[in-house]
Formats: structure tokens, C-alpha cells, sequence
């Protein structure tokens, strides 16, 4: 009897320690899976994260990039102090079409223009030139300033016709009509002074 009892316990303790290293190898191999699988996923998630440092805000970045780029473009375009239109030049006539369509234009649609005769080898002209150009930026909203080289071969008629005969010669058109005030020497004093009298009261 006590050799069958020692018999059945030691068959009890054998299948319970069976049972318990089953259990266990199962534990520490599920435990073993889930490691892998984690360094597995982790191991491809990280070698699909793209390799430069600022994807997650490569949206961001060239979006404020781009508007930050656009205001400044929107802001310059439309700023009068860092967009000024080009400043007024006095016109050059170098020919006797040009010399007539211009004096057309201002006998038909009654504008105000002077006409300054001059030549390359007249010297006081030289020094009434920058006087002539600052005049054109004073007076450019009311007056047309114009140039007119008398040795040009295709205006002598025009020439003969206004009765031009030295350099310098300022010839002066008030609303369409040529004025009486004909300035025919370097004075910058009385220029100044006629262009003021002509032109200084009227508005466009």
C-alpha cells in the first residue's frame, strides 16, 4: 500500500511539473514573438521615415516660405516708396513727321508744350540743358517738353515756317495756341520766370 501511495504521488508531482514547464516555455515564447514583432515593426517603421530631418513640416515650411515670399512681392509692387514711376524726360523730335503729328496733336486736342531749339555746337545751350530737364520735373503734369536740334536736315521747313533763325529759342504753347512769349538767349532767370507766368496757375 505505501509503495502504491509513493507511486501515485510521484505520478501526481510528475504530470503538475509537466503542466508547469509547458506553461511556462509557452509564456517566454509568446513573450519572444512579441519582442520580435516589435523590433521588426520598429525596424520598418523606422527604415520607411523618409531620411531628412524636417519632412513632418515640409508643408509648413515651403507654404510659409512661399506666402511669406508672395506678400513681400504683393507689398513691394504696391508700396509708392519702393515702386516710384520712372521720372519725366524731355522728348527728343528728330524729325519733320514727328515735328508736325506733335504740333497737330496739340492744335486739335489743345495741350500746353514748349519747344526748346538747340544745336550740338551752341554753347550757352549746354548750360540751359539741366535747367531745361528740371523744368520738365517741376511742370510735367501740365506741360510737354520738348527738344529740337535744328541742324536736323528734314525740319529746316518747320524752321522757316516759326521763324527760327538762332539757338537758343523757346517757343511756348498755352492750351493749344502758341503764345506770344518767344525767349531767344540763355537768360535762366526769365525761362523760369515765363514758364511760371504760362503754366504755374493751370490744373489737369
Amino acid at each position: 500500500m505505501a509503495r502504491n501511495s509513493s507511486s501515485l504521488l510521484r505520478s501526481l508531482f510528475l504530470a503538475r511539473y509537466n503542466k508547469t514547464f509547458s506553461s511556462s516555455a509557452s509564456i517566454k515564447t509568446q513573450a519572444k514573438s512579441t519582442s520580435s514583432s516589435t523590433t521588426t515593426s520598429g525596424y520598418f517603421s523606422s527604415q520607411m521615415k523618409p531620411s531628412f530631418p524636417f519632412a513632418s513640416s515640409s508643408v509648413p515650411l515651403f507654404s510659409s516660405l512661399y506666402f511669406s515670399s508672395a506678400t513681400r512681392s504683393f507689398s513691394s509692387y504696391y508700396s509708392p516708396s519702393l515702386r516710384r514711376a520712372p521720372a519725366p524726360q524731355v522728348k527728343m523730335i528728330q524729325s519733320k513727321e514727328e515735328f508736325d503729328s506733335t504740333l497737330r496733336i496739340f492744335d486739335v486736342f489743345g495741350g500746353s508744350a514748349i519747344f526748346y531749339f538747340t544745336a550740338e555746337w551752341c554753347g550757352p545751350c549746354k548750360s540751359l540743358g539741366p535747367i531745361f530737364d528740371k523744368l520738365c520735373y517741376q511742370y510735367h503734369h501740365k506741360v510737354s517738353f520738348y527738344k529740337v536740334d535744328i541742324d536736323e536736315e528734314t525740319i529746316q521747313e518747320n524752321l522757316e515756317k516759326l521763324n527760327i533763325t538762332s539757338v537758343p529759342t523757346f517757343l511756348f504753347f498755352r492750351l493749344g495756341k502758341k503764345t506770344d512769349d518767344i525767349l531767344v538767349e540763355a537768360d535762366e532767370g526769365k525761362l523760369k520766370e515765363i514758364v511760371e507766368r504760362l503754366y504755374g496757375i493751370l490744373s489737369y
